[in-house]
C-alpha cells in the first residue's frame, strides 16, 4: 500500500486481497483478476496479523494500471479486455471503471 485517498504513505504497508474478495461473482484464480507489478485501487475491510485485508468488490475499484506479461508495456482498455499496443497480447484483469485514466 502507497496512497491512500490522495495522501502518499512513507512508511511500508502490507495489504492481503483475497480471492473471495475481489469480485461479486466466482473467481477461480487471482491472475484472472490482477496479476504482479498490476497497480490496483482497493478497499481496506479489515486490519487483522498486523495487515490490512482488502476488497475490490466494486465497480470503482481493481486494477488502475497494468502491464503486458509478455513485453512489460502499459495495457490499453480495448472493450472488454487489456490490449497491450507492442506485442497485441489481449489480458483479461477486473479493471476499475476508471482504468487508465489519470494520475496514480
Amino acid at each position: 500500500i502507497f496512497k491512500i485517498g490522495k495522501r502518499l504513505l512513507s512508511g511500508f504497508f502490507t495489504g492481503l486481497l483475497h480471492v473471495s474478495d475481489v469480485h461479486l461473482r466466482f473467481v477461480e484464480s487471482m491472475f484472472d483478476i490482477c496479476k504482479p507489478g498490476d497497480i490496483i485501487r482497493a478497499k481496506v475491510i479489515s486490519e487483522r496479523n498486523r495487515a490490512y485485508h482488502l476488497t475490490t468488490k466494486d465497480k470503482s475499484l481493481g486494477v488502475v494500471y497494468a502491464f503486458c506479461s509478455q513485453c512489460g508495456e502499459v495495457l490499453e482498455l480495448k472493450g472488454r479486455g487489456l490490449r497491450c499496443p507492442r506485442c497485441g497480447k489481449i489480458e483479461k484483469r477486473k479493471t476499475a471503471i476508471d482504468y487508465g485514466i489519470g494520475i496514480i
